[in-house]
Parts: C-alpha cells; sequence; structure tokens
C-alpha cells in the first residue's frame, strides 16, 4: 500500500491526505453520539491519528519530538532561555554584570556563560520567575551563553526559513497548503456542490447530518476551536 511518502514523490500528496482525513476524522470525532473534544482520548486520538502522521512526514519519518530538539540545537533558533523554575532549583546572580540582584540564571545557562568566573551568588529557587539569560536589557556584558547566543551580530537581517534543511522546508510548505486548501475548500463551498472524494466512505455508520457553530467567546480553548473546525470538513 502506497504511504504518504511515496503519494508526495508522485505528486499526489493532496489526494492522499484528503483520503485520510476523509475516512479517519469520522472515526476521531464521530465516535460518539455526543462527543467530548476536550477529553483525553478525543485529544489524543486527534494527534495520534491526524496530527503525528503529518508531524513525522515533515520530519522525514524521524520522532518529531527529536527532530525539533535537534533542529533547535543546530540552528540556534532562539536567543532567550525564558526557564520556569521549580521549587528548589539552583539559580544564579552575577555580582558584577547584573543591573539587579533579581536578574538570575538557569544552572544550564550559568555553566555555559562568562559569570560562571565572575563574583556570584548562587540559592535555591522558591519557585517561579524566569532565567534572564539572553535579555540584553538585564545585564551589563555576558548577556547571552553559549547556548542562546545570536547567531548573526550583523545589522542584516536574515530569513529564519534559510536555516532550515530543505528538505524540512519543501514537506512543511507542501502539507501546509494542502491543509489551508481543505479548510478554505469545506468553510466556503455548500455542501451539496462537494465532490464525493470529500466525503466519508459510504459504509460509514454516521448518517445523520450536523450543524457546528463555533461562537467568539471565552468559553472554548483555541485548540477545542482547532478540533472543531475539522468537524466542518466532513
Amino acid at each position: 500500500m502506497r504511504d504518504i511518502n511515496g503519494a508526495h514523490l508522485e505528486g499526489e500528496l493532496k489526494e492522499y491526505l484528503y483520503d485520510m482525513w476523509k475516512n479517519n476524522v469520522p472515526h476521531v470525532l464521530w465516535n460518539s453520539s455526543e462527543p467530548d473534544f476536550e477529553s483525553d482520548k478525543c485529544l489524543n486520538e486527534c494527534h495520534s491519528i491526524l496530527l503525528q502522521p503529518l508531524e513525522k512526514f515533515i520530519c522525514s519519518d524521524d520522532n518529531p519530538n527529536e527532530y525539533i530538539n535537534n533542529l533547535q540545537t543546530a540552528t540556534n533558533s532562539t536567543v532567550l532561555c525564558g526557564k520556569l523554575f521549580k521549587i528548589g532549583e539552583p539559580i544564579y546572580s552575577c555580582i558584577e554584570c547584573a543591573y539587579s540582584p533579581n536578574i538570575i540564571l538557569c544552572n544550564d545557562c550559568f555553566q555555559r556563560s562568562i559569570h560562571k568566573s565572575h563574583r556570584y551568588e548562587m540559592y535555591c529557587s522558591s519557585g517561579g520567575g524566569y532565567c534572564d539569560c539572553g535579555d540584553e536589557e538585564a545585564w551589563k556584558e555576558g548577556a547571552h551563553c553559549l547556548t542562546h547566543a545570536p547567531l548573526n551580530t550583523s545589522d542584516e537581517e536574515t530569513d529564519p526559513l534559510d536555516s532550515l534543511p530543505a528538505t524540512l522546508r519543501t514537506r512543511a510548505i507542501d502539507v501546509f497548503a494542502v491543509i489551508l486548501e481543505y479548510v478554505e475548500k469545506h468553510l466556503s463551498v455548500e455542501i451539496d456542490d462537494f465532490p464525493d472524494q470529500y466525503f466519508a466512505p459510504s459504509d460509514s455508520t454516521h448518517t445523520e447530518a450536523y450543524c457546528t457553530m463555533i461562537f467568539n467567546d471565552d468559553a472554548y480553548t483555541l485548540n477545542t476551536v482547532s478540533i472543531i473546525s475539522v468537524c466542518l470538513s466532513i
């Protein structure tokens, strides 16, 4: 059976994804008469059945979490740490370079910074607060550790996408293009005008028609609205 990689090579990624969503969206979202879109079961199935195949494809079949972590390390895409401190975690403040005693570093950033050889204070966090590594307004010097040092120190602007692997860029662009077209079609086209290939299989056990309304209020999270929007595709 052809997989997503084969479909992409043959220029038929759109058809493959449409078939996948046509079969899997009803299974995930219509598995009960009153589905709970915020339940752990529904969220886990949405991720494992609908999202994970796309993540793995974009990441060239590698573990997506490991791939992104390695990519962040390789591209050094952020110059801010922002780690949230837990109770009892060691934190450091450089007496010589910090503008305030409240300017602190996590252990990882401190060990990879110039402040390690300065006069400093170390104490245990009472919980809360963030690592200030990368905040240039907080330090007289040494604002960045080696992990969060900026790649480009010139004034010339560069496109962040240039640092991404070519394969990832190509696959991500192709996948997002299909997703956006899919959503646009199902939100703007009358259901009677849909081609047959956009519908669930004819042997689907769900024969009732549904109308989904999404309200712009504070009752639903962004994740919930995203999941509900997929319902509109059926």
